[in-house]
Parts: structure tokens; C-alpha cells; sequence
């Protein structure tokens, strides 16, 4: 029992262990993703205007339009893909191992308590069976000697009138 305990207490820190790690992990993506937002914005707000005006003295004004949305696009595109690429570390691939390792164990643990239990539970019945036989068999010759009352008080009967 000891040893499964200590696997549960095993199983409960690689859990937390491997929720930190996913969280950090989320956390560095949701700060790429907001870098990201950040940087189309910014692109939108001062870039566009410069280069719109720049480009639109060279192509005019819808060229120049056009040229500044892909510019854009592109850009927060890398940053995503940057962020969506983010993969788990070798620590967090040694919890998620040490975590199947013992959920394994512990399940095989657990077949073991059962086929226990049902042995315990085979056994009582064994147990209960032999009983109800055994007292069937008491009962039984008890009802036999019921049955013998009446001549036993019709002997005990006839030796008082003797005495008498």
C-alpha cells in the first residue's frame, strides 16, 4: 500500500510539473500572438500611412494600397507561424513519460487490489455456504427430534405412574 501511495504522490507532482510547463508554454505563445497583434497594429497605424504616401507619388494611390496590405499580411504571418511552432521541451516530454509510467502502474496495482477483493469475496461466499449448510443439517436433526417429543412425554408419563 505504501508503494502505491507513493506512486499517486509521484503521479500528483509530475501532474503539477507538467501543468507549469504547459502553462509557461502558453504563456510564451500567448506573448508571441499578442507581439504579433501588437506589431499589426503598429504596422497599420505608422507604417502604412508613410509608406502609403510614399508609394503613392511612384504607382498612385490604389497600387500603393495593395502593396501595403500584403506587406502587412506577411508580416503577421511569420509572427503567428512563430508562435503556433513553439513545440514542448525535453522537461516537459520527461513528465508526460514518468506520467504514463505510473498511471500504468498504478492500474496494474489496482487489477492486483481487485482480483484480491475477489478472492475475499469468493471465499466469504465458500464460507457463507458451508454455513447455511451446516445449519440445515442442525435444524434438520432437530426436526427429528421434535418429532420424537410426544413418545418421549408418554414414556416420562408412564414411569411417574409407576412411581405413584
Amino acid at each position: 500500500m505504501d508503494n502505491t501511495l507513493m506512486k499517486l504522490k509521484l503521479l500528483a507532482r509530475t501532474e503539477s510539473t507538467l501543468l507549469r510547463l504547459q502553462a509557461q508554454r502558453t504563456g510564451k505563445q500567448i506573448v508571441f500572438l499578442a507581439v504579433a497583434v501588437g506589431m499589426v497594429l503598429l504596422t497599420v497605424v505608422m507604417l502604412n500611412v508613410g509608406t502609403f504616401e510614399l508609394l503613392a507619388e511612384y504607382v498612385g494611390k490604389a497600387y500603393s494600397a495593395f502593396i501595403m496590405a500584403g506587406a502587412n499580411a506577411l508580416l503577421a504571418t511569420v509572427l503567428v507561424v512563430l508562435a503556433l511552432t513553439l513545440k514542448p521541451g525535453r522537461e516537459e516530454q520527461m513528465a508526460r513519460e514518468i506520467r504514463e509510467m505510473v498511471v500504468h502502474d498504478i492500474s496494474s496495482d489496482a487489477e492486483k487490489v481487485k482480483e484480491q477483493v475477489t478472492k475475499v469475496s469468493d471465499g466469504v461466499r465458500d464460507f457463507q455456504s458451508g454455513l447455511s449448510s451446516f445449519s440445515s443439517g442442525i435444524y434438520d436433526g432437530l426436526s427429528s427430534l421434535a418429532s420424537l417429543g410426544p413418545l418421549i412425554s408418554s414414556i416420562l408419563e408412564l414411569i411417574r405412574r409407576r412411581k405413584s
